[in-house]
């Protein structure tokens, strides 16, 4: 989701984003708490359920939202990828398939996470377009806590690869549309309008290539806890079964 209004009024680190990322931060812990097994008694269904509805309402919700206020569609069609994580994270907070809570989990928190940090966005609070950027982004976020504490993200060996390939399936169609519509969704013909890690790799097509490599080591880096819960302790190998 790309949102503009009123330039030069949103500052990030100001206090608005401040407390913006407070309570997502916030929302995410306690998401984590409701789902983990530290907190007994609790109904994790219901949570996740409730985060899925909340989640695809938002998302919705926004659309709608910009289609009444006339806002260029080039500002909210839902093909950045932030708006497609929407759709897999209420998939996987409904069923908890693997192959949604690992896409879930990597582009919530290697894709979204970054966007709550640099955010494309220049609308303050209680402008809508600041609401909705915050709710859809923070609640992504939190969706994969939930995820995460509820022990439903168990990733499979050879996940990184699996999403990072997912990824490029997705953004070449959008790449297509962009070229077709000249429009920037994803990114993919230009760097954010705002200071992003991107900047150090240079201008187009550098950045995008440098994205690639960047983004299958964030995921093989979120992979490593996995691999490592998982790893054979003791360095001792399982001994042969005698004929």
């Amino acid at each position: 989701m790309s949102t503009v209004a009123a330039p030069g009024s949103f500052s990030v680190g100001g206090a608005q984003h401040a407390v913006a990322l407070g309570v997502t931060a916030g929302l995410a812990t306690m998401a984590w708490l409701g789902t983990s097994r530290w907190a007994p008694g609790r109904t994790p269904r219901r949570t996740r359920r409730g985060l899925a509805v909340a989640l695809g309402a938002t998302g919705l919700g926004y659309v709608l939202v910009a289609l009444g206020l006339g806002t260029p569609w080039r500002q909210w069609l839902p093909l950045h990828l932030c708006d497609v994580v929407v759709p897999v994270a209420v998939v996987a907070l409904w069923s908890r398939r693997p192959r949604w809570t690992e896409l879930t989990y990597f582009w919530g928190l290697a894709g979204t996470l970054p966007a709550l940090i640099t955010p494309d966005l220049r609308a303050r609070f209680p402008d809508v377009h600041f609401v909705f950027y915050f709710l859809q982004h923070g609640l992504i976020v939190v969706a994969v806590f939930a995820l995460l504490g509820g022990g439903d993200v168990a990733l499979r060996p050879g996940a990184p690869g699996r999403a990072w390939l997912t990824l490029n399936v997705v953004a070449l169609p959008v790449a297509l549309f962009d070229a077709l519509a000249d429009a920037n969704f994803m990114y993919l013909r230009a760097r954010p309008p705002v200071a992003t890690p991107l900047d150090v790799f240079g201008p187009w097509p550098y950045y995008v290539l440098a994205g690639e490599v960047v983004a299958l080591v964030a995921f093989t880096l979120l992979y490593l806890p996995f691999w490592w819960r998982r790893r054979p302790r003791g360095g001792h190998k399982p001994r042969a079964r005698e004929p």
